[in-house]
């Protein structure tokens, strides 16, 4: 009888979910993993008998599942509290700090990352003084030593492959506690080491001092680790800086498509992710013009760089950065003129260099 009863009750909760996922809106990104969600592939009688459009189908399936987020929840809690599992969704905790595993690039993947850089160089920047540095996970400072055994084989693999781009290493320059609780990203008011690190690389570049600077708080920040961990976190502080010469720049933002002049967004603090405050979060192409400096300076980077530029508007003219996963190479000579007197820093975090195929 109550096996009968079992079975009733589970053919009942299938058929809910198969009516749910019917009337319940297709959605495009997962608000909490930060994601686009896979959609309904486009069928063909070819990939049918492939087997391919029954994955695609399948993954399209998992992600618009009804309470997605309550089951990956349940699946994380059962994980974490039953089964006693150290990792949850490839996350895991160490020192309060959410860290996570990912695919270390090959050598192979290396020598292409690097041949893509110094063909950057010879294109635009064959007389510049030019650099490249790994930022790297905050894995790197776990107590699992596989993490920094991996970024060490691939600093080594980069500084073999350089010909012409002088490495810096910034490494010993960081810590574990330099990086957000729930997120990948670094803490932008412990740069200052950093940039004071770097202008003892880069001519151009001059040590700042935190004193000068403004601190501004927003404390309900939950980084993009937070909703892959599926389980409850608590909200942590993001600061930003500001000076008193930002009242003077002009930033022209290519993806905005207008003039800004907000080294901030403030509105970006309450939307999907608070890192995005950052200028505005990620563009193809952001240039920063500050008329009481002259040098110049080429960045190109991810989203990392968007929180260490602002420190350095200060002491330079114009900034250049550029983001490569949205702006081809080839075209970047269209959009803007170099001078030959820039300083140019390469500066990609090892995610990047993990999924190097996004730089186009």
């Amino acid at each position: 009888m109550m096996k009968k009863i079992y079975a009733i009750g589970f053919n009942v909760l299938l058929a809910f979910i198969l009516v749910a996922q019917l009337v319940t809106p297709v959605a495009s990104i997962s608000q909490s993993e930060r994601r686009p969600l896979q959609q309904l592939p486009k069928f063909s009688l070819e990939e049918l008998v492939d087997g391919i459009y029954m994955k695609e189908f399948e993954k399209y399936a998992l992600d618009q599942m009804p309470f997605r987020d309550m089951f990956r929840g349940l699946k994380a809690w059962t994980e974490r509290r039953i089964f006693l599992k150290k990792l949850v969704n490839g996350l895991w905790i160490e020192d309060d700090y959410l860290l996570k595993t990912y695919d270390a690039p090959t050598e192979q993947e290396i020598v292409a990352f690097v041949k893509y850089i110094e063909g950057i160089r010879e294109q635009y920047f064959s007389e510049n003084a030019t650099y490249i540095t790994m930022i790297p996970d905050k894995s790197y400072y776990s107590s699992d030593k596989y993490w920094a055994k991996t970024e060490t084989q691939i600093k080594q693999w980069i500084q073999e492959q350089l010909t012409e781009i002088a490495y810096i290493d910034i490494h010993s320059i960081l810590e574990l506690s330099d990086y957000y609780f729930t997120d990948t990203h670094w803490k932008q008011e412990n740069l200052f080491k950093l940039v004071n690190y770097l202008a003892t690389q880069l001519d151009t570049m001059e040590t700042i001092n935190k004193e000068k600077w403004i601190e501004k708080e927003f404390d309900n920040y939950t980084g993009v680790y937070g909703g892959q961990w599926a389980l409850p976190v608590e909200p942590e502080m993001l600061k930003y800086m500001s000076h008193e010469c930002f009242d003077n720049i002009r930033i022209i933002n290519y993806q905005e498509q207008e003039l800004m002049g907000q080294v901030y967004d403030e509105e970006k603090l309450f939307g999907w992710d608070g890192y995005e405050v950052f200028l505005s979060g990620g563009s193809p192409l952001i240039q920063i013009h500050n008329p009481e400096k002259d040098k110049e300076l080429v960045i190109f980077g991810d989203s990392f760089s968007s929180s260490l530029v602002p420190l350095l508007i200060p002491q330079y003219g114009k900034i250049t950065l550029i983001d490569t996963r949205y702006l081809p190479k080839e075209y970047i000579g269209d959009y803007v003129e170099f001078t030959g007197e820039e300083d140019v820093l390469f500066m990609y975090s090892s995610l990047i260099l993990s999924n190097s195929q996004t730089l186009r």
